[in-house]
């Protein structure tokens, strides 16, 4: 009796077995996507969350530093957005550094004026990052600033961790300034 049961239930679980298989194989296919499209992904939350760091500070404080040394709040949400698009432009678009990058009074800024400010050069960057390829990101060369060579994907990658960094910093004015800053997501 046992062995004919082990002749029907041992190929009734192998089918089922390879049925399974079969189905987690159509469920994990990998996702196939451009790189740049991947990367916006990433940076769309990196926008909203600049901008819930700004509506964090009170009016009052945009022009707070913790130390004489460092810059104000403001500058540091200034420095978020034009370094950012002045990272992409040059190394995905070619478009070198001004001579002259122009003066932003931090200082006379609301915050309406700071997040608009900052939003679109944020999303200046994004779009530089939105029309790459991957045959521009991983076979194109570019010079850091450091005079090293680096493909486009090297120089996105770097233009995000400059935004992670100075974002990092802002939300530490605010801790050191006593206040919550908002929680930390990722999709």
């Amino acid at each position: 009796m046992k062995s004919n049961l082990f002749k029907v239930f041992i190929p009734v679980l192998v089918i089922l077995f390879f049925a399974q298989c079969g189905q987690n194989a159509e469920e994990n296919e990998p996702v196939s996507y451009a790189i740049s499209e991947g990367h916006v992904k990433v940076w769309d939350i990196a926008i909203e969350q600049v901008l819930e760091l700004v509506d964090s500070m009170p009016d009052n404080m945009l022009n707070y530093k913790p130390h004489d040394s460092i810059r104000t709040f403001a500058e540091q949400i200034i420095h978020i957005g034009i370094s950012s698009e002045m990272i992409t432009n040059l190394f995905l678009k070619d478009i070198p550094r001004p001579q002259n990058i122009p003066e932003v009074n931090a200082a006379e800024m609301t915050k309406d004026d700071l997040k608009k400010f900052v939003k679109e050069r944020l999303e200046a960057a994004r779009a530089n990052i939105a029309s790459m390829s991957d045959d521009q990101l991983l076979h194109e060369h570019v010079k850091s600033y450091m005079g090293n060579t680096m493909t486009r994907l090297e120089g996105m990658y770097f233009a995000h961790d400059h935004l992670s960094n100075h974002k990092a910093k802002a939300n530490l004015y605010i801790r050191v300034a006593g206040i919550r800053p908002p929680h930390y997501r990722y999709y």
